[in-house]
């Protein structure tokens, strides 16, 4: 029941943009480090005008447990929340109980008449609304995160912008006064932000005969400041957490056998996190280079390999994106979504200034979060064509409008993907479409097939459909060029939009009862029919709902039918076809007519990173030996075959970072480089031409000879990476045999 009650508070208050906007905390749509990144973003403007900023970090005592509920029903009302949700509201706060747990034995109850019940859903979102008005008579820039506020200002005087700041303060604690509130001074912090050489120290400040706490590494939302914002403090402090966490990775390997795909996956959920936590905040300032030591201990865990290993190379063998070029397409991806925001939000009017002093600053004395990223996106716009100043703008609450979405139909889990699908399932699928139109009366039906086409997804983007009008056996054919940038996804929706449009201008001119469209997106008849949370194409999506209205005043109803693709359903197929010609034609649309979506920014952002990974990649002077078998940092990698142990010595071979005697040499490991033949223990030598292993070889020689025709044998041949499918089985055999012949050597146990 709260859930319920829950989403329709929200759309009301997020409908009708009752909250403060600095409020970030507990809201969909916005960001944990949004606060701080507007913070940041000031800071580094006011260091390149050769100014210092004053921030006050508060802490409210008790925040949650503290809410006057008379008060907060008071709020409610004035915000026009009335009749019987501020009556559910009220009773549900009223004659509420509580009772002390110690050491498993609990005390008697009592009576609360303060606070919010803890655990509630609905207690944060209430929360909001009761400090919604805490920083009314703020004159400083503020933000806030919940019970978590921020207030600073920037100038050249620093006595000045730390008596607003005290002022503001102070008109904080009254509202807090007034509201039966309390600031808990002890913990309400203030940090001077400057990159001068001498620095003009505070003063001891006080507020109601209480000092201020000064501190020089601020804490704000689980990111540590200094005064230099270098961030020197929070990178030294994230190495140590994720070093802690990287223990996760060594006792899992100590107590199993696990898989380096196991190990890599562990990498990338538990620990790569927390080196990424507000990375957009941070990444475009810090010297990340102790994090790269964290990924490179990491990924030499992960594939077995020495941790002398270089991390270029181990990045490369397991499709790892270098922090950096990680950290530089999180940073594109926010300021995509900060750009799809509304005007009045402080982090896109922030962006927006941002944007404004890029094209006036030719130089920066200290590079802001945004200063970066918004180089970085012009660059990506000339590789990928992808621009944010054409971005759709974000999803919004409309007020009233929030419905639990429905449950799909059974038979779409039952038909498998286009990808997998069984003859029995393509069949299966037949059948269904075929008996829901034969079900239907066929002299009031208009059926429809629609489908949407990309040449590649994303990339130019194209609508067909099909319809049968009652009455008619002409099929009438529609394709429509929609976008040289486009998804898949859209190319349905617009699909669909143009049998609506055609249902409404012939709808007038024959006699029907029913519109059946096929759709065999299940994403789009989910956003029309099932009340799927869209994350783009909003606009079309709300005008498909528009002409379902208008269709049924005319006293049609709308069906939108999932069917399977390349199924053979006839209509299906020529929509499909329909779809592929008016893709083609897209691509010559020209770019200025496309509009970018999130998931557009991101496969732009990925392709921009790699890019620029693969012309590192292929001037660096680390990874060489890796260079030679894989010489393109994207595509497949077979983990763990043909076995785990196979895998991790396979990966030794074709990196150099070896048990072989030849690296242990260099690295001081052993006392010659050299084989017990005699020759350099190199990996060309232990793989073609050692005399001790020659007779395991011979039998590799042998089957690779009889089932491949392969008569010579080079460590070319047996250690490359082919990404190619065609030649998928090709290679799976030398990789299965190879492991046969590491196996038999018994050099590389070390690899377990």
């Amino acid at each position: 029941m709260e859930r319920v009650l829950l989403h329709r508070l929200q759309s009301f208050i997020e409908g009708n943009n009752l909250l403060d906007p600095e409020q970030d905390g507990f809201r969909k749509a916005h960001s944990t480090t949004h606060t701080v990144l507007r913070l940041v973003q000031e800071v580094t403007d006011g260091f390149n005008r050769g100014e210092d900023t004053v921030a006050c970090f508060i802490d409210i005592e008790k925040a949650y447990d503290s809410v006057w509920r008379h008060g907060l029903m008071v709020k409610l009302h004035r915000m026009g929340i009335s009749d019987r949700m501020w009556l559910w509201i009220d009773n549900f706060l009223s004659d509420r109980s509580a009772a002390c747990l110690v050491n498993g034995v609990q005390g008697d109850k009592f009576q609360t008449n303060v606070g919010l019940p803890q655990g509630s859903v609905l207690s944060p979102t209430l929360f909001n609304v009761y400090i919604k008005d805490i920083f009314e008579a703020v004159k400083s820039q503020r933000g806030k995160f919940a019970d978590d506020g921020t207030i600073w200002d920037t100038g050249d005087d620093v006595a000045s912008i730390t008596d607003h700041v005290l002022k503001d303060l102070s008109e904080t604690i009254n509202w807090c006064n007034k509201w039966r509130m309390k600031l808990s001074i002890p913990k309400t912090e203030i940090t001077q932000f400057s990159r001068a050489k001498q620095v003009k120290v505070l003063p001891p400040l006080q507020i109601n005969n209480t000092c201020l706490k000064y501190n020089k590494h601020p804490r704000s939302l689980g990111i540590h400041l200094d005064e230099k914002l270098d961030f020197k403090h929070h990178i030294s402090k994230t190495q140590d957490k994720a070093l802690r966490a990287l223990k996760v990775i060594r006792e899992v390997r100590a107590i199993s056998n696990a898989s380096s795909k196991t190990l890599l996956k562990l990498y990338t959920t538990l620990i790569r996190p927390i080196m990424e936590y507000g990375s957009c905040v941070w990444s475009a300032i810090a010297d990340i280079a102790p994090l790269e030591k964290v990924q490179r201990k990491a990924l030499a865990l992960c594939l077995g390999l020495p941790l002398t290993a270089g991390r270029e190379a181990m990045e490369v063998a397991t499709a790892t994106l270098p922090l950096d070029l990680r950290f530089e397409e999180i940073a594109i991806r926010d300021v995509a979504k900060i750009m799809a925001k509304d005007v009045d939000r402080p982090i896109k009017k922030q962006l927006v200034k941002s944007m404004d002093n890029d094209q006036g600053m030719t130089k920066y004395t200290v590079t802001g979060p945004f200063d970066k990223t918004l180089k970085l996106l012009k660059k990506m716009e000339a590789v990928t064509k992808i621009s944010i100043q054409t971005i759709e703008p974000e999803c919004k609450f409309t007020p009233g409008c929030l419905q639990r979405s429905r449950t799909k139909p059974d038979y779409w889990s039952r038909l498998g993907s286009s990808k997998n699908r069984s003859t029995a399932q393509q069949q299966l699928g037949q059948e269904i479409i075929e008996q829901l139109m034969i079900d239907a009366p066929q002299d009031l039906t208009i059926f429809a097939f629609t489908d949407g086409s990309c040449l590649p997804n994303p990339g130019p983007c194209g609508a067909g459909a099909a319809i049968l009008m009652p009455g008619s056996e002409e099929t009438i054919q529609i394709k429509r060029p929609v976008s040289p940038h486009g998804s898949i996804l859209l190319g349905e929706l617009v699909a669909i939009l143009e049998v609506m449009e055609y249902a409404l201008a012939h709808v007038g001119d024959i006699t029907a009862s029913r519109l059946m469209i096929f759709s065999d997106s299940q994403s789009a008849v989910g956003l029309i029919t099932l009340n799927w949370k869209p994350t783009c194409y909003q606009s079309i999506i709300e005008d498909i709902m528009a002409k379902m209205e208008q269709v049924r005043n005319d006293g049609v109803e709308t069906e939108i039918i999932w069917t399977p693709g390349h199924a053979d359903i006839k209509g299906n197929e020529m929509a499909d076809q329909l779809a592929n010609e008016a893709a083609k034609e897209a691509s010559l649309m020209p770019p200025e007519s496309a509009n970018a979506t999130q998931q557009d920014v991101k496969i732009g952002a990925r392709e921009f990173v790699n890019q620029k990974w693969q012309k590192r990649w292929e001037i660096t002077n680390t990874g060489r030996h890796l260079f030679n078998f894989k010489p393109q940092v994207t595509g497949k990698t077979l983990l763990d075959q043909p076995t785990v142990t196979a895998f991790r010595a396979l990966t030794q071979l074709r990196t150099g970072y070896s048990c072989l005697n030849e690296y242990r040499y260099k690295t001081n490991q052993h006392i010659t480089s050299h084989c017990q033949c005699g020759e350099p223990e190199t990996v060309e030598h232990y793989l073609c031409s050692c005399p001790l292993q020659e007779k395991h070889r011979r039998q590799l020689r042998k089957t690779l000879s009889e089932e491949l025709g392969l008569r010579v044998l080079d460590a070319q041949t047996l250690l490359e990476f082919e990404d190619d499918e065609d030649n998928k089985g090709w290679r799976e055999t030398i990789v299965r045999e190879l492991g046969t012949y590491i196996a038999l050597t018994n050099r590389f146990q070390r690899a377990k």
